[in-house]
Formats: C-alpha cells, sequence, structure tokens
C-alpha cells in the first residue's frame, strides 16, 4: 500500500512459476471441445520455471492458443507444437 500511495502504481508481483501449469490452465480456458478435438498439441516433456505474474501468463497463453486453433480449424490434420529454449541474459 505504501508503494502505491507513494508512486500512484502497484507492480505486479513476480514469482516462480512452473510454464507447464500456466500452459494447462491456459488450454484449459482457451479450448473448446470442438475446436481442440481434431488437433494434435505437442508439448516440451519438461517446462521451465519462469519468473512472472501468473494471470498475466494464462493470458497470454490463452491468447497464442486461441489464435493458433483459430487459424488450424480448416486444416485436415493440424499440429500445434510448444516448444521453449534458454538464452542467457
Amino acid at each position: 500500500l505504501g508503494e502505491y500511495l507513494r508512486e500512484g502504481i502497484v507492480r505486479p508481483v513476480r514469482e516462480p512459476l512452473n510454464l507447464g501449469e500456466i500452459w494447462h490452465a491456459a488450454w484449459s480456458f482457451a479450448a473448446s471441445a470442438d475446436q481442440a478435438s481434431h488437433v494434435h498439441i505437442i508439448t516440451p516433456a519438461t517446462w521451465p520455471i519462469v519468473l512472472g505474474q501468473r494471470t498475466a501468463l494464462v493470458r497470454l497463453f490463452q491468447n497464442l492458443l486461441e489464435n493458433a486453433l483459430r487459424h488450424v480449424s480448416d486444416v485436415a490434420d493440424p499440429h500445434i507444437v510448444v516448444t521453449w529454449d534458454q538464452h542467457d541474459t
């Protein structure tokens, strides 16, 4: 509260999150049964732990999934492949 009063903003708390859990949460929100029933989803065997804000990351993944599902709706044998790579910063 003190930070809000001083700066007029509240910064979201970043926490360590398993990106696989974020993916599954986003998938449950984004994929309706009829949209996803004919799509092959390929995901990594392991997922990274990232620093982020849970709600924002779920929304980001949900948006990406909804866009992907929208664009593969007329493809005969659609695949969505999710990968990740680590980069040193």
